[in-house]
């Protein structure tokens, strides 16, 4: 349509200048010019007049014959249009403008003169490219060759458009030929290409016994690291059965005369120790044959004004945190750990290197006086026990933790004499795994 109507007001309206300004920007009559959305653009990709727009077609003109019509819908691509300035030159001077975009934007999409139509639209090609539109369809209609009188019979175009579009219903039928041929030789090669590459039976029994070569192999290796894993527990539940044996932990410092009264620098504090353990039990908390031969599994409390803790005798670790001044977001009690979302474990190893995890073992809880420490005591004798001090000051979110061993001064293993080994892991609630803190 463009180039229709640059040559129609070149040569009838006498406009040697007319031309469109995506040639020549500077053209004296711009009867071409870009639309008036496309000039604030900087970025030209995919910013065309793309997809379908609507079209009003004039009754009587040619595209509304071809497609019957008044109103269509044409897909587009395209940047510039017939400029509406020289419209009603145009049509003074025999140009109609069949076509228009509804009125919100007035673009002419259409344009005719007598047995010529001209248009922006992408006329050829809808969804697919073997299907044509209407108008592409109709318009051999037009073009049928004239019968004349004489000697001699020949074809006479009207113009040479129409003959150039009475190619199209040819092209049409050559198209749909040429796919269907096309079709036919993609579904071919496939089906030659998957039956020359299928494989052979002695390969898919060479896979089959790789398959199985395989699945052998990794089931012998999974059977070989369970029985490892088993064996690796045997040896760790034998060695804390012979570790959680307090008499064997015990007996290698009762074995000597000079036995101390605690694992300390100083006689003194052995003493202190003593003294207080015998202070606590006046205080009515526990009596000695109940911190010797019985012990509750109940949690023991330990609280002030901002923490809660749970004190698990199993162990003599803690259960439970609680912060009283946080809820979580369900406005249920804020506890940093609870459970076994906690693990604490003391090792120690005698001269004799049997070796005493408290983990499982029973510990003797003994509450303070004035209830801002609770001792948990692992007594064999009332000479020979280790203690686990919790104290809470009053006020405060930091908890003191102190950890005393008496009557094993001379019994100990001199590396236990000097480090104490204190495994304590916390779980990861989201991954399910404990790391170390």
């Amino acid at each position: 349509m463009q180039c229709m109507v640059i040559e129609y007001a070149r040569a009838v309206m006498n406009m040697p200048g007319a031309n469109s300004t995506e040639m020549d920007p500077k053209a004296e009559h711009n009867i071409i010019d870009l639309m008036e959305e496309q000039k604030h653009i900087t970025n030209m990709g995919a910013s065309m007049r793309l997809g379908a727009y609507d079209c009003v077609l004039k009754k009587g003109s040619l595209a509304y014959k071809a497609y019957g019509k008044s109103k269509v819908s044409e897909r587009h691509r395209h940047r510039y249009e017939l400029n509406n300035e020289y419209k009603n030159q145009l049509e003074v001077a025999g140009m109609k403008c069949t076509g228009v975009n509804p009125p919100d934007t007035g673009l002419v999409e259409v344009v005719e003169v007598p047995a010529l139509r001209g248009t922006l639209v992408r006329s050829s090609i809808l969804s697919i490219i073997v299907l044509l539109s209407r108008p592409t369809r109709c318009s051999s209609a037009l073009c049928r060759p004239r019968r004349h009188t004489g000697t001699k019979r020949r074809n006479k175009p009207l113009i040479k458009e129409r003959f150039i579009v009475a190619t199209t219903r040819q092209l049409h039928k050559k198209m749909d030929k040429n796919t269907v041929i096309g079709l036919l030789l993609i579904t071919g090669i496939i089906i030659a290409f998957s039956i020359y590459n299928r494989p052979s039976r002695e390969q898919l029994e060479k896979q089959r016994s790789m398959r199985d070569s395989t699945a052998l192999v990794e089931a012998q290796r999974a059977r070989l690291e369970a029985e490892k894993k088993s064996a690796e527990i045997d040896s760790g539940s034998s060695s804390l059965d012979q570790g959680s044996n307090v008499g064997d932990f015990f007996s290698a410092a009762s074995a000597t005369s000079s036995v101390q009264p605690a694992l300390t620098d100083t006689s003194s504090i052995a003493r202190d120790e003593a003294i207080t353990a015998d202070s606590l039990l006046t205080a009515g908390s526990l009596s000695s044959s109940s911190i010797s031969s019985q012990a509750d599994e109940q949690p023991v409390m330990l609280e002030n004004e901002h923490i809660r803790l749970l004190l698990n005798p199993r162990g003599g670790s803690i259960y439970s945190l609680q912060l009283k001044d946080f809820l979580q977001y369900t406005e249920d009690s804020l506890y940093l750990f609870e459970g076994d979302e906690a693990r604490f474990n003391l090792d120690l190893f005698n001269r004799n290197s049997v070796r005493l995890s408290t983990e499982d073992v029973l510990f003797t809880p003994i509450r303070s006086a004035d209830g801002r420490s609770v001792t948990m005591r692992l007594q064999q004798t009332p000479q020979q026990y280790i203690d686990f001090v919790y104290t809470l000051p009053a006020g405060e979110y930091m908890m003191d933790f102190d950890i005393r061993v008496a009557g094993m001064k001379t019994g100990l293993h001199p590396e236990s004499l000097t480090n104490f080994r204190i495994n304590w892991e916390q779980k990861n609630t989201t991954a399910g795994e404990r790391s170390p803190i």
